[in-house]
């Protein structure tokens, strides 16, 4: 985790600072959105007169294009920092292993060669893209809700702060499981899909092996007919 933190701040921090701006923008309108349509409601029980319900309208319509709009670039961005680093991570093993020395590279087990370097490499792309696409939402969901709760009482909002610094930390603890536990549990199914591939290559052996010594065998005994029927012949 701490290595994905570190390369994102060096080098996707344009597309991140790209990504938050645009998710704030969404999660704005999004609540501004609500709002309209409780104004909306309030206003309908009271009886305006239907011009200034119509203005109201117009901003909930806009305030939805505006939604759909950033949103669009929350996930274009979300899923532009996530191959760009899927795809450069995997140029860095390239490089690695093609500057190791030869008796390092005939240590390479093949399938785990193919596992990291492109099976591993989409499985990280959609993780991190699913990363970002919720953690890139809590901060403004949770910055909305504190405006609003502290609007109606300080002490309120006081208690919200405390809440949502608890929630923090246990976000922060499932995240860091989850990349620590992924990754690891990603190492296990490529070893277990080693050994499977392995063992089926071994059974193929065992059974060619044993076809050839058949053939081998009915190759040896027709030899053998058709020499005793010509040392019969010449007799």
């Amino acid at each position: 985790m701490k290595m994905l933190l570190r390369y994102f701040i060096k080098a996707q921090w344009k597309k991140i600072v790209l990504l938050i701006f645009f998710q704030f923008i969404a999660t704005f309108s999004q609540f501004y959105g609500i709002f309209i349509v409780g104004k909306l409601l309030n206003l309908t029980l009271k009886g305006i007169d239907l011009e200034f319900l119509g203005y109201y309208e117009i901003i909930m319509i806009v305030a939805t294009i505006v939604t759909i709009l950033a949103m669009s670039a929350v996930f274009y961005f979300a899923v532009n920092i996530a191959s760009s680093t899927g795809y450069d991570i995997r140029k860095r093993l390239f490089h690695v292993y093609a500057n190791a020395p030869i008796e390092k590279v005939h240590q390479f087990k093949a399938t785990g060669l193919m596992s990291r370097t492109t099976r591993g490499m989409y499985t990280m792309r959609n993780f991190i893209f699913n990363v970002l696409g919720f953690l890139s939402l809590i901060p403004f969901v949770f910055l909305v809700l504190y405006l609003d709760i502290n609007y109606m009482s300080s002490s309120l909002g006081y208690v919200y702060l405390i809440l949502m610094a608890m929630i923090l930390v246990f976000v922060y603890m499932i995240l860091r499981y989850a990349c620590d536990n992924y990754f690891a549990l990603k190492r296990t199914f490529a070893s277990i899909n080693f050994l499977f591939r392995q063992g089926a290559l071994l059974i193929d052996n065992i059974r060619l092996n044993n076809k050839q010594q058949y053939e081998k065998k009915e190759f040896q005994d027709a030899i053998e007919t058709s020499y005793a029927t010509s040392l019969d012949y010449s007799k």
